[in-house]
């Protein structure tokens, strides 16, 4: 629960494989830490699989835990063996289903910036920090975990109402580094704890809660931001995909750019997901094709695109063969 409610909403709409790995980690975590019969190893050895093949970081969540439980035997032991069909099928899956070397340049590039520690930093972060490091200062100084609970909620708002100009956008989707550290980190201190090597917590359960009660406040207003700003941002991108305008020199009469959206949509725009963002906002026919000239990836070859423009599909196929066009113009 607290991990869900500290790091999940951070990714809020972007990388949900990253939802499906936490959902399912905690799960087999609990089943190998205790004993039982072949439904509850069944049931473990899916949760591990489904963690493995969720996202790469699962693989490595798997292998921690095995490393975590190994020296309280024999969950260690069990946590392993069950693990070993996950670990298969991952194997087998890269060694079977390989990417052209396109996807594969990609998604090596990707896998180099998922652990860059400037993934860390953003508004989000700065102002959990902020908010949390208000609360710490409040019971440093002697304050009841409520009234620093009510000190740093006040300055918040204070920050939200005077000052505060930031959107957690695309930002969204960096913040999965956050993610893996955070079930790394408290995967850790739960172990550490069921084994009795942490000093009992219960001194400090209104402040825990506190604490949670006041990063659950600072989700839940970033994600009203969002919410907010993402409807706006919707209707700038349908307003251009069904207008008149076009952008010629983007390769084609029907393209128009993603650079005409206000200012406003700036930390809500993904580049490589313009053109279906404005085809799905024009209700499947639009008049333009929303192109960003910053894209550097592209969803499917040409061969795809053809193909799919070509086939029955409940899209309409004006759209797909906008699509098409613009896929095999640049892969």
């Amino acid at each position: 629960h607290a991990y869900t409610l500290l790091f999940c909403p951070m990714v809020f709409g972007f990388p949900t494989e990253m939802w499906i790995a936490h959902a399912a980690f905690w799960p087999a975590m609990a089943l190998c830490w205790t004993p039982g019969g072949a439904p509850r190893a069944v049931l473990a050895a899916a949760a591990l699989a489904v963690t493995a093949l969720s996202h790469e970081a699962g693989l490595l969540w798997v292998l921690g835990l095995a490393v975590l439980l190994l020296p309280a035997s024999p969950a260690g032991w069990r946590a392993g063996l069950l693990a070993l069909p996950a670990l298969a099928g991952w194997a087998a899956m890269k060694l079977l289903v390989t990417p052209d070397p396109y996807v594969a340049e990609v998604m090596a590039r990707v896998a180099l910036s998922f652990m860059q520690p400037g993934n860390l930093v953003g508004s989000l972060s700065a102002t959990l920090v902020g908010a949390l490091a208000l609360f710490g200062a409040a019971l440093a100084l002697r304050r009841g975990p409520w009234v620093a609970l009510a000190i740093a909620a006040a300055g918040l708002l204070v920050w939200w109402l005077a000052f505060d100009t930031t959107l957690h956008g695309w930002a969204r989707y960096f913040l999965r580094t956050l993610m893996f550290g955070g079930v790394a980190l408290l995967a850790f201190l739960a172990a550490l704890h069921s084994r009795g090597w942490l000093p009992q917590l219960q001194r400090a359960t209104p402040a825990i809660i506190a604490a949670l009660l006041l990063v659950t406040l600072v989700h839940g207003a970033e994600t009203a931001k969002f919410t907010a700003a993402w409807r706006a941002h919707l209707a700038a991108v349908q307003a251009l995909a069904l207008g008149d305008a076009r952008d010629p020199a983007l390769g084609d009469p029907d393209f128009v750019s993603f650079a005409r959206l206000p200012a406003a949509s700036a930390p809500l725009g993904w580049h490589s997901t313009a053109p279906f963002l404005g085809v799905l906002a024009a209700g499947g026919a639009p008049t333009r094709l929303l192109v960003d000239p910053t894209a550097d990836y592209f969803w499917f070859d040409c061969s795809t695109a053809t193909a799919n423009a070509a086939a029955e599909r409940p899209l309409p196929q004006p759209a797909r063969e906008m699509l098409r066009r613009y896929t095999c113009a640049r892969r």
